[in-house]
């Protein structure tokens, strides 16, 4: 998996008032949240001080959101479109975070977003 910069999940913490406490080892799967995917979304197209950094971290965020959500049969078709133009537009910033979640083998734990990511 990439990892993310600590000051862009410091930044991103503060930004989205995420309930961090620090201590997280997956700070993307830990604080992963299904009902504000549409929030995390509008806050990455809309605010444009982010860095390149603030942005691979907060589409990590999305994307395991988005696998919650799956999981929980809740993610609608319209939210997906959003996400997955960004991943269009973004693909470069993104690719290893498209690999990681996209991969799967036999032998490997299969994500359930994989096979939206594989028509990104």
């Amino acid at each position: 998996m990439m990892i993310l910069e600590q000051k862009s999940i410091e930044r991103l913490n503060s930004l989205l008032k995420l309930p961090a406490t620090g201590f997280e080892q997956d700070w993307d799967i830990e604080l992963s949240d299904h009902r504000r995917i549409d929030e995390f979304v509008d806050v990455y197209s809309n605010y444009h001080d982010l860095s390149s950094s603030d942005k691979r971290a907060l589409m990590a965020l999305i994307i395991s959101s988005c696998e919650d959500a799956i999981n929980d049969n809740l993610l609608c078709d319209d939210l997906w479109k959003k996400v997955g133009n960004i991943l269009t537009q973004d693909r470069e910033l993104h690719l290893d975070l498209i690999d990681y979640w996209s991969h799967q083998s036999s032998s490997d734990a299969c994500f359930q977003i994989s096979k939206y990511l594989h028509v990104v």
